[in-house]
């Protein structure tokens, strides 16, 4: 869900279509409904993330019939136990009667407490489809004026609930020039709706907007300039950020409290000082916010906080508050383990097919499972483990197996190379999988429906154990049936080296919607292409990319004269070289024992304990 691009006080509407069981929470055969997108975490974050932006969500929650209460769901529908802040819209029933008591919950709408207002959910007039009038005027249909009389479900429910919150936020920022706040719309509009009537599946009321006018005030007395911290630093390192504290009042001071908290636990890497003061009279007083990496594992992991802020008028109760998210990521360093080349660029690989139809080793059909979905083990199915003839070396591990994925994807670790049983779109960096080799990850199958079977997968070890193929062999693209020509294969050597070469993409387009990479647990990862992009990385036929494994020379600290042990005559040269202006270690590094950066008695102490005390080994550096 992108959100960069969109500002504070905005509006975003989001809907998920769903098939059925397999987007729900725990797949059941009873119980088909779909669940909203609050379920998945990656969403939930990216709804979070928007609200500490200041845009306003209003989600779809789903034709499926589901209670968010039931107890399958545990506190994923809390809001004292995770919040979005997002406002979620139920279908209703609309005041013709024609399909059951005005604003009653209709029979297919998700409902629960976390359902917090409703709109139409039938008979609802819109642009498309063409059954109402599709722009025959006698010379012909015209797709550009079709229109529909049955637009249905929370699908036309949350739009009308969306234009309602829209309507009073552009009120609000007419009348005081700055936006509502999610959670004051959502608490205004369900406050003043019109009641929920009929049953007791809860959708809430629906939206009624002079009501809800009538009953605003103006902004807050205190409010924070930034509303949110979106940063990232270097792992080790300690930034200072500002957050100013404006009081709007001209009658009163403002006595402020702050509390802050670290919401993934992650340590306490956030600070805000002073913890507690008074704002004057129209003035401001400005925070100084610490973020410490010092304590934080670098990789994708966005580090939570919020900076909480109690406050109220001078002398009073502080019971108001004022929150300010915070967001910092601790990025990977660059990972220098693989240096990609197309069979385009300067020095890099000839693209040579090897094929291996006739001397590999097919892998049975009956080999594929798929634990989610046992039926779609054709479609989004792994097979293996298949034994290497030779430890492969992946990055800061070596394996000697190997796992097929259907979609175009290898792991040495992972039996299911799917998620939750489907293909899903992927990137790289930020995959579910702890290690994985991708030449062409896309929605492919060897059996789509009605049942057609297309294609194949095959491996190959050569003679000499030192290089194992796998080739996908004219495997269909799942999406367009037509195409059943894709065929590319991943060539590994006992070197390292990983090799991916492309004898038909298809006819499909599928190169343009591929992931090609490498990734492994943590900040282990390098991409190639993703989804296209870079445009210029995009593969095609007869071409070929060589992940190149570099080899990595490293220094032994305490090794003063390089001679590959660590003995008197290094301590002595390293007292010579601090204290008596003897000549420096070629590198400097290898005196430095304790890689702190200086050389010094610490370092010879530690040596000498290392030498003759079993004292810690010291270091490692990468030339």
């Amino acid at each position: 869900i992108a959100v960069d691009n969109l500002e504070r006080g905005d509006l975003m509407l989001i809907e998920l279509h769903s098939p059925g069981p397999r987007y729900n929470f725990q797949a059941r055969e009873d119980q088909l409904g779909y669940i909203c997108m609050e379920y998945w975490q990656d969403n939930f974050d990216a709804l979070q993330y928007a609200w500490a932006k200041g845009i306003i969500v209003i989600e779809a929650a789903g034709n499926g019939a589901e209670n968010f209460d039931h107890a399958l769901y545990g506190s994923l529908f809390d809001t004292t136990y995770r919040n979005s802040h997002a406002i979620i819209a139920g279908a209703g029933a609309p005041p013709s009667g024609e399909y059951g008591l005005d604003r009653s919950r209709l029979d297919f709408s998700n409902y629960g407490e976390r359902v917090n207002l409703q709109g139409f959910g039938r008979g609802v007039y819109t642009t498309g489809y063409g059954d109402l009038f599709d722009g025959d005027t006698g010379s012909g249909a015209d797709v550009n004026q079709h229109y529909t009389a049955v637009f249905a479900g929370t699908s036309s429910a949350s739009p009308i609930v969306t234009g309602a919150v829209a309507c009073l936020q552009g009120y609000y920022m007419a009348t005081y020039g700055v936006p509502l706040t999610a959670d004051v719309a959502r608490d205004v509009l369900y406050a003043t709706g019109s009641p929920q009537q009929g049953a007791t599946k809860h959708i809430g009321p629906r939206p009624d907007l002079q009501a809800a006018i009538a009953t605003l005030t103006a902004p807050p007395s205190l409010y924070a300039d930034p509303i949110l911290i979106d940063t990232s630093i270097e792992a080790g390192s300690t930034a200072y950020k500002p957050v100013w504290l404006f009081n709007r009042s001209s009658s009163y001071g403002v006595d402020f409290t702050i509390i802050t908290d670290t919401l993934a636990k992650a340590g306490e890497w956030l600070e805000a000082s002073p913890p507690s003061g008074t704002v004057p009279v129209g003035d401001s007083v400005e925070l100084t916010v610490t973020l410490d990496a010092s304590g934080l594992t670098p990789g994708l992991v966005v580090n939570k906080g919020i900076i909480e802020i109690s406050w109220g008028e001078s002398g009073g109760l502080q019971d108001s508050t004022a929150l300010v998210p915070v967001y910092l990521i601790v990025p990977c360093p660059e990972d220098k383990t693989y240096t990609p080349l197309a069979s385009g660029d300067v020095g890099g690989p000839t693209f040579d097919w090897i094929d291996i139809t006739s001397i590999g080793t097919l892998i049975p059909r009956a080999s594929y499972y798929n634990a989610a979905f046992p039926t779609a083990r054709l479609d989004d199915g792994t097979a293996g483990p298949f034994a290497l003839p030779f430890d492969f070396p992946f990055y800061d591990n070596s394996y000697n197996q190997v796992y097929v994925g259907i979609n175009g994807g290898l792991s040495f670790t992972d039996s299911e190379i799917n998620v939750e049983g489907y293909f899903s779109g992927l990137s790289i960096p930020g995959i579910p999988f702890s290690t994985f080799v991708t030449p062409f990850w896309n929605d492919l199958a060897l059996q789509s429906l009605p049942f057609i079977d297309h294609g194949d997968i095959y491996y190959y070890h050569s003679p000499t154990n030192d290089t194992t193929i796998i080739e996908w062999h004219r495997v269909g693209n799942f999406n367009d049936y037509n195409d059943t020509l894709t065929t590319f294969e991943v060539i590994l050597t006992d070197d390292g080296n990983i090799e991916f070469q492309y004898l038909s993409v298809g006819v499909s387009g599928l190169e343009n919607t591929a992931l090609v990479g490498l990734s492994a647990a943590g900040c282990a990862y390098t991409p190639y292409v993703d989804n296209g992009e870079p445009a210029n990385h995009t593969v095609g036929d007869l071409t070929a990319v060589l992940f190149e494994r570099m080899v990595i020379d490293s220094v032994m600290a305490g090794d003063f004269d390089g001679d590959g042990n660590r003995n008197l005559t290094d301590i002595l040269l390293l007292i010579g070289h601090v204290y008596q202006e003897g000549d420096p270690p070629d590198p400097i590094d290898r005196g430095d024992v304790n890689c702190d950066g200086y050389l010094n008695l610490t370092d010879i102490l530690d040596l000498i304990s290392y030498v003759y005390n079993h004292g810690d080994e010291p270091c490692y550096y990468i030339l």
